[in-house]
């Protein structure tokens, strides 16, 4: 009977270890980019471990961070987690509100809990929830059809979608052009 208490005792203090590692790299990647947006980057950079710490000098992250909040305004709130478990640490992806846009952040950890590498990648990636696209009840899809073409060739090909009225040969033309965004249609 005490070697299964033993057993058990040993089994759960191991759960609760473990358990407390995950939940601890997201505090981390929390901690981590408050001290971003408060432009703590020496706060930001003591996060770092391992190899990132020799090929990202800690004076690179005031320009990398100003390069972003340049593109999508200044920081609002942290959002959404999401845990991914990796073989040798895990992922931590919080999604980020800034003033014009919203972009998940994700900081991958070792097994010290230390950032090996972190990286911006697009929030609607993570927006599971989201509603989807419906057409609107007040748009007749009889009176116009849609048709799926490239623009361009190679390297610079945009996809894009001819939108033309049925049965109509002279019509105006309106041409939007895409941002930088991966899948902008």
């Amino acid at each position: 009977m005490l070697k299964i208490l033993v057993a058990f005792l040993l089994f759960s203090l191991t759960v609760g270890i473990f358990a407390q590692n995950q939940t601890d790299n997201s505090a981390r990647a929390e901690s981590f980019i408050a001290a971003l947006a408060a432009k703590d980057f020496s706060k930001a950079y003591g996060f770092f471990g391992g190899e990132i710490t020799s090929k990202l000098p800690a004076d690179a992250l005031p320009p990398l961070w100003a390069s972003i909040t340049a593109q999508v305004g200044e920081f609002k709130r942290q959002g959404q987690v999401i845990k991914t478990s990796l073989g040798g640490g895990e992922k931590i992806t919080i999604v980020c509100e800034f003033e014009k846009s919203s972009i998940a952040v994700s900081s991958v950890f070792d097994d010290g809990g230390k950032i090996q590498g972190f990286f911006f990648e697009d929030a609607k990636k993570f927006d599971a929830g989201a509603p989807k696209y419906e057409t609107p009840k007040y748009a007749d899809v009889n009176l116009f059809e849609e048709k799926e073409m490239t623009i361009g060739a190679g390297e610079w090909a945009l996809p894009a979608t001819l939108t033309m009225p049925k049965g109509k040969t002279n019509v105006a033309a309106i041409v939007l052009v895409h941002g930088s965004g991966a899948n902008d249609r």
